[in-house]
């Protein structure tokens, strides 16, 4: 490894993905004394990270039905949670819920506001509308059955 032997380089395909220095006292990540990761963002935040995936999905002109098989995972892996009681999914959903239902309020705000003569820009406003509102609609009957 080229440099101090201070320092820890991570190499995906050759490439160095992060290079950062030791403290001194610190366990080298490779030596197998390693901290344990922090929790992930999803872990920390479930709700803004799932709804911040399915806004990329639906962003990128996804399908509403492989939007709603999107949602419908992220209500499973909720659901198989062991740490996860049940009045605690039931506010998850609640609020997913809600954040959907501005979400698709404000989408359709934008899209009357989109110029009709431009086709493409109007298709995609129409899209991620539909996607939005099968996603809602998903989640509110995930929450009825």
């Amino acid at each position: 490894m080229h440099g101090t032997q201070n320092q820890v380089s991570s190499r995906v395909w050759g490439r160095p993905l992060l290079r950062t220095k030791l403290r001194p006292n610190q366990p080298n990540p490779s030596s197998g004394m390693a901290r344990k990761p922090p929790p992930s963002r999803a872990a920390a935040a479930p709700v803004p990270a799932a709804l911040e995936r399915l806004a990329r999905l639906a962003a990128a002109g996804t399908v509403p039905d492989r939007l709603v098989r999107e949602a419908q995972k992220i209500i499973a892996e909720w659901k198989a949670d062991p740490g996860l009681d049940a009045g605690t999914l039931r506010e998850r959903l609640e609020t997913l819920r809600d954040d959907l239902a501005a979400g698709v309020a404000d989408e359709a705000e934008q899209a009357g506001d989109v110029d009709q003569s431009d086709k493409a820009v109007a298709r995609q406003a129409t899209s991620i509308l539909r996607g939005l509102q099968a996603v809602r609609d998903a989640v509110v009957a995930e929450m009825l059955g």
